[in-house]
This record gives C-alpha cells, structure tokens and sequence, in this order.
C-alpha cells in the first residue's frame, strides 16, 4: 500500500472568502449573465439569484465593479454541483481579505441561506459526497457556523493554509475554537466521517517539512488543561517543560484559574524546541505530554488531565490488570490534515508480553484500531529505558512514528503527525 501518489488537499474552505451560493447556487450547464443595478453577478439558480438581488443589491454591485471579487465570483457560480474539482480550483483561487467579497459572502450567508440553499456557504475540498453528506447532515451546524465570526474566521483560517499537517489542527483548534467550531468539527468527524474521508488523509505521507528553524530568541508556548471526562479547565497545574535534546527541564509554570500555563522558551539561533512537559497536580495521575513536532514558533496545545479516581474507572472498564510500577502511553495518531485518524495499528518497541494495548470509542468497545478518538492505550510498558518508540500502521504501511518519555505509573500522552 502507497500513500504517496495521491495528490494533497490542504482541507475544508469556507466561503467566508467565498459567496454564500459557492457549493450549490448552480445547477449546471451554462451561467447567463443578468444585467442588473445589483451588479448582474452570474447565479445558475434563479432564486438565490433573486434573493441576492433583493438582500444584497449594494453588496452584489460592490463587488460587481471590484476585478478580483468579480472574478471569484464568476468562477465559483460556473462550476456544476457535480465538478467538486471546478469548486475547489474557483475556491483556492479567490482573494483572500477582500473586503468587497467578504461583504457580499457575510450578507448572502445572513440574508440568502434558503435560497442558495448553500449551507453557510462551504465548499468541500473531500469531494462532492462531503459536500453532499455536509449539506444533508449538518446543514444548519454549516450555516450556525457561517454566521458566527470566530468560527468564519476559523475556516478561512482552513482557506489560508499550506500542506502542512498541523495547520488545519491549528485553525479548527486554536484560540478560535468556540461552539460553532466544535459543532462543525464533529460533523466532519461522526456523520460524515466515511463521506470526507476524516481521519484517513495519509498524502503527506514522507512529502512535506516542517521547515526552519526558530528566527527568535524565545518562543511562547501555551498549554491548556481540561479535565478528560469533563473538559473543564483544570487550574493549579505544575507544568515542567523539558527540552529531550539537553535534558534541560529549567522553564515552569502553573496553570491559571484559566488552565492555562504559559511558558518562554529559550533557543538558539535557528534551533528548534524538541521536549515534553511533566504535569502534576495532587489527585491527579503524573503526565508526561510530548509536543506534538519541533516547535520553531509560538504554539498553543490543549491537553488532558486525568485525576487518580477516572483512572481506576479505565482500567476497570477495560479490565486491565494495571501495574503502577510500570508505565502507561496514550497514543494518538493523526492523519494528514492533522484530524484523529482511524483504521490505525498502534505498536511499540520495545515490546513486551504483558504490555496491553486497549482501542478507545464510545461505551468503552474494544476494537483492533484506532475509533474517531485516533487513541490507543498502552498499559504496563516496562521502564528498560527512558524512551520507547510508538510506530502508527495502516496495512503495512508505517505512517509515522515517535520517540516518547516513560516514567513508573505516568501516563504519557503524545499525538504523532505522519512520517515526514
């Protein structure tokens, strides 16, 4: 199996730098020019392009007389709901930040979402069973979304990005993050997970870089920390960050009434941070959380705390034998557009006879691969050395792989990123 010849998608768009209408305001076969005092912008459905008319005149004029916004438009109503490629090509082409664009898309998405019957305006770039699936199940998630400016924001975050694995995870699951965000995302990831392919994406596969080295001094670093069950913040958190290239564990900090611990990291020129962060708080279970690639910029992650009681509730659960003399891992593999992925072997080395590997879903069902979590448990991994490697599999196929820290009745939670 071979991941490699697959051309790379970067993700889901927004037309928030798009139109309303973009996915499905056309029906087909040729666009017509209109002409009208609200512009004449070609629509292939007569009703969006009536409602338009009436809701947006001065918008649909504006862009009218901007090239650019004009243009965007045109190539977006000339594609056929059948051609998610035309979609796609119309969508990476349009400008980014123009405010004539911005103005009708936010007045169509407000004023026209019936009509275009667009779903917020989101165009797939998984192919038009995405699109479709996105329409059908979560239509009003896309449109909730549409309307919302962070969660807009997020998406043409999504628009603006390169090939690289974590930038979708950034946009979805940055400082935009909010409920409209969140909604959308499980949509993706539940109802129309088999329909845009999440967690699947393996292209990148040993064809991207992160890229350079830190141009600054100091990078910020910011962790945030919920509680597993809950997802509450978890406050009065003891985070010590630890560089694995020279065991340097000097930078600390505490987690805020926020959950929120924010540390300083020094580097050296066009050096990189490589590390983990020891978590600790009383009742809680001993982390040790790896950064999910070499940071080189600023970067914010969100990570789990799991108080001593939810763990004994797991290993009940999963009827697992713990032996908290040893070490335990949760693995979590993520796919080319940094989602959890699915259909995952999870091994690591070295093995041992009483390591057990649990899948994690909902209702605690054991499967032979990763679930929509992305997660693999691995309990009583012996401390023959400080570091094992997690190696993530689909088919025979190794699709990346990571070198964790252990420690005596820790959990280490590490998320992996494809193999570069």
């Amino acid at each position: 199996m071979s991941f490699r010849s697959k051309p790379m998608h970067a993700g889901l768009l927004l037309a928030g730098a798009l139109l309303l209408g973009a996915s499905s305001c056309r029906e087909l076969v040729g666009v017509e020019e209109r002409a009208s005092a609200c512009g004449g912008l070609p629509f292939a459905e007569a009703t969006c392009a009536a409602c338009t008319d009436q809701a947006c005149c001065a918008e649909g004029a504006t862009c009218s007389e901007d090239a650019k916004c004009a243009a965007a438009a045109n190539a977006v109503h000339a594609c056929a709901d059948s051609d998610p490629e035309c979609r796609v090509a119309a969508a990476s082409t349009a400008p980014v930040g123009n405010s004539a664009l911005d103005a009708l898309g936010k007045c169509t998405r407000a004023k026209c979402s019936l009509a275009c019957k667009a779903c917020g305006g989101l165009v797939d770039r998984f192919g038009a069973g995405c699109d479709r699936c996105i329409q059908q199940a979560c239509c009003g998630v896309a449109t909730t979304c549409a309307a919302d400016s962070s969660c807009a924001a997020a998406l043409t975050c999504v628009h603006e990005c390169n090939d690289l694995p974590d930038c979708i995870r950034q946009c979805l699951n940055g400082p935009l993050r909010n409920q409209a965000v969140a909604e959308l995302q499980n949509c993706l990831v539940h109802p129309c997970a088999d329909a845009c392919d999440t967690g699947r994406a393996w292209e990148c596969v040993d064809n991207y870089s992160w890229g350079t080295g830190s141009t600054t001094p100091t990078l910020s670093y910011a962790i945030t920390l919920v509680d597993i069950l809950t997802q509450e913040r978890v406050p009065g958190v003891h985070v010590q960050l630890c560089n694995a290239l020279t065991l340097d564990c000097s930078v600390q900090a505490t987690s805020d009434e926020n959950g929120v611990a924010s540390l300083i990291i020094p580097l050296a020129p066009s050096a990189v941070f490589l590390g983990y962060a020891r978590l600790t708080k009383a009742g809680h279970k001993t982390m040790l959380v790896t950064t999910s690639k070499a940071l080189s910029k600023d970067a914010a992650e969100t990570f789990f705390m799991v108080t001593d009681l939810q763990f004994l509730g797991l290993i009940t659960q999963f009827s697992v034998n713990y032996d908290p003399q040893k070490a335990v891992v949760f693995a979590t593999a993520l796919d080319c557009r940094g989602f959890n992925a699915r259909g995952v072997t999870v091994e690591i080395d070295p093995g041992d006879p009483g390591i057990i590997t649990s899948y994690f879903r909902a209702a605690g069902v054991k499967t032979m691969q990763t679930t929509e979590s992305g997660t693999a448990g691995i309990m009583n991994v012996p401390l023959t050395q400080s570091y094992v490697t997690i190696r993530l599999l689909v088919g025979s196929e190794l699709v990346g792989q990571a070198a964790v820290p252990i420690e005596a009745g820790a959990i280490t939670q590490s998320r992996i990123f494809p193999r570069t």
